[in-house]
């Protein structure tokens, strides 16, 4: 049986993809990912295509969850065009969110308030 997860190094850090059984979907589909950096800072993420979002928010119309599909939320989420080790490999790096990264907590480098968990809405070609 195959392992429910990949673990793969991609620019610096440690990505664990936790894609379950089942092939992933890359048009129509939702992932788990533990991102490791090398000094030891980590976090995880909820990688979601667009098209998954809107099946999704149409179940929802039927489950009466998110006002019957009026909304879509959830914590640690990027957005990406299509769900591949490609696209989950273009993660932004800290450095460049001006965010500094540790333990699930997120800071702002700048002059901000720091923030308890991370959340993230990114577009990734």
């Amino acid at each position: 049986m195959d392992k429910p997860y990949t673990t793969i190094q991609c620019n610096g850090y440690q990505l664990t993809i936790y894609h379950g059984i089942d092939p992933l979907d890359p048009d129509n589909d939702n992932v788990d990912v533990h991102v490791t950096f090398p000094n030891g800072d980590s976090f995880s993420a909820v990688f979601f295509t667009l098209q998954n979002i809107a099946t999704l928010m149409k179940g929802y119309e039927k489950t009466g969850e998110g006002a019957n599909g009026l909304y879509f939320w959830t914590s640690d989420m990027l957005i990406v065009q299509k769900l591949t080790e490609q696209a989950i490999c273009q993660l932004p790096k800290p450095k460049d969110l001006g965010l500094l990264v540790a333990s699930n907590n997120v800071s702002c480098v700048a002059s901000c308030k720091p923030l308890s968990r991370a959340s993230f809405l990114f577009l990734v070609s």
